[in-house]
C-alpha cells in the first residue's frame, strides 16, 4: 500500500511540474500566486471537468468546517474533558502535518482519483496559448498532446480500493485469479 501511494505522488508531482513550466504570471489573475490551483480556479469557468473537480473540493472542505458560533463552542467547552483536550492537540498536530502534505496536490490528486485528470489536462493543452508561455511544455505541438495521452492510463485505474491490515490472507493468490479468469472468459 505505501508504495502505491509513493507512486501515486510521484505522478501528481511530476504532473504538477508540467503544469508549472512555462505558466505565465499574470494568467491566473492579478494577485494570485501562479499555481496550478490557481490555474485549476481559472479553467473551471470553461471547463466542465475542472469544474467538477473544483466542486468536489469545496464540498470537501466545507464537510471538515464547523460552525463557530459562541452557543457550540460554549456547549463544546462544558462537555470536554481532560483526556479529550489532550486528544484533540494530538489530532490537531496530525492534521496539520497532513494538510501541509497532501493539500500540495489535492487537486490533482482529486482529479486523477475521480478519472478526470487527462481531460483537464488535454484542456489546458488545447488552450495553452492563453496560459503558457511560447516555450511551454504544453504548448509544444508534439509534447503537449503526448502529455495528455500518457494521463489516460493512470486515470485508468482504481486508487479508491483500500486494503486492510489482513490483505495477505484475504486476496487471492495469482494462480486462482487466472482460474478464475479463465472460467469468466469460456462463458
Amino acid at each position: 500500500m505505501k508504495k502505491i501511494v509513493v507512486l501515486q505522488h510521484f505522478v501528481v508531482s511530476a504532473v504538477e511540474a508540467c503544469l508549472l513550466h512555462g505558466l505565465k504570471r499574470r494568467a491566473v489573475g492579478l494577485f494570485k500566486t501562479s499555481t496550478t490551483m490557481a490555474l485549476l480556479q481559472k479553467l473551471a469557468k470553461t471547463c466542465p471537468a475542472a469544474d467538477e473537480i473544483i466542486k468536489i473540493i469545496n464540498d470537501d472542505n466545507l464537510q471538515y468546517e464547523e460552525p463557530s458560533s459562541l452557543v457550540v463552542l460554549s456547549r463544546k467547552l462544558s462537555s470536554i474533558t481532560q483526556h479529550q483536550i489532550l486528544s484533540n492537540v494530538d489530532n490537531t498536530r496530525r492534521r496539520g502535518t497532513r494538510s501541509a502534505i497532501f493539500t500540495r496536490y489535492l487537486w490533482i490528486r482529486a482529479a486523477l482519483i475521480h478519472r478526470t485528470l487527462h481531460k483537464i489536462v488535454e484542456y489546458i493543452v488545447d488552450n495553452s496559448s492563453k496560459y503558457y508561455e511560447p516555450h511551454a511544455l504544453v504548448c509544444n505541438s508534439v509534447e503537449g498532446p503526448i502529455l495528455a495521452s500518457l494521463l489516460v492510463g493512470p486515470c485508468a485505474l482504481e486508487f479508491t480500493r483500500v486494503k486492510t491490515s489482513d490483505h495477505l490472507w484475504t486476496d487471492p493468490h495469482a494462480d486462482e485469479l487466472v482460474q478464475r479468469h479463465r472460467m469468466h472468459s469460456n462463458n
